[in-house]
């Protein structure tokens, strides 16, 4: 199964996936470097970017006194969905 298909899945949309990766294939970025490679509009992409803030899978920083963002280790995937399992298995 295609990472696409698998990020899926889990839950990610279509434009969360895009994003994800780009910021991990540029091992982070501004805002406007990640919609270039996501290859998605830069005000979208930031919309996105922020979801994924919430979900814990990119970390959001000043540099230069611009926003940049990092993707956090896929190993982050694994440890948010096993303490989701845990919990389902608790209740």
């Amino acid at each position: 199964m295609a990472l696409f298909e698998e990020l899926s899945l889990l839950g990610l949309s279509d434009e969360e996936i895009k994003v994800y990766v780009a910021t991990l294939e540029l091992g982070g970025g501004y805002a406007s470097q990640i919609a270039k490679k996501a290859n998605l509009h830069r005000v979208s992409c930031y919309h996105t970017i922020e979801k994924l803030v919430e979900k814990e899978l990119i970390l959001s920083l000043t540099k230069n006194n611009f926003k940049y963002f990092s993707a956090e280790n896929p190993q982050k995937l694994v440890n948010i969905y096993q303490a989701k399992l845990n919990l389902a298995k608790e209740v």
